[in-house]
């Protein structure tokens, strides 16, 4: 995960390298890539032979909290549980809290 706060230039990607692909995530653009690596027999009369798919995926452009909040709000209104119960809304809350003392520790 990139993210900084010296330069001017604002920058939150996360990029995520597997064997055979890579995943770059820009959370200031919301662009989604994935890079796939493709095997084909090289050509005898090339020395070299690279080829790969990138993929872009769509994300839509919302601003989370705010959707959040809105889903929240609407199982209110429409009497129905929200997508993300108690038990799973707390232990997201335990883990947040142990990596925040994790970065206090250094």
């Amino acid at each position: 995960m990139t993210a900084n706060r010296i330069s001017q230039e604002k920058i939150r990607v996360l990029s995520i390298t597997e064997t055979d692909r890579l995943i770059k995530a820009n959370y200031l653009t919301k662009e989604l890539f994935i890079f796939r690596k493709i095997s084909s027999p090289a050509e005898s009369n090339l020395s070299y032979r690279q080829e790969s798919i990138v993929e872009k995926i769509i994300v839509p452009f919302a601003e989370p909290l705010y959707e959040e909040i809105l889903h929240f709000v609407q199982s209110i209104q429409l009497n129905q549980n929200p997508k993300v119960g108690v038990n799973e809304a707390t232990h997201a809350l335990e883990v947040a809290s142990k990596i925040k003392d994790c970065i206090k520790e250094k």
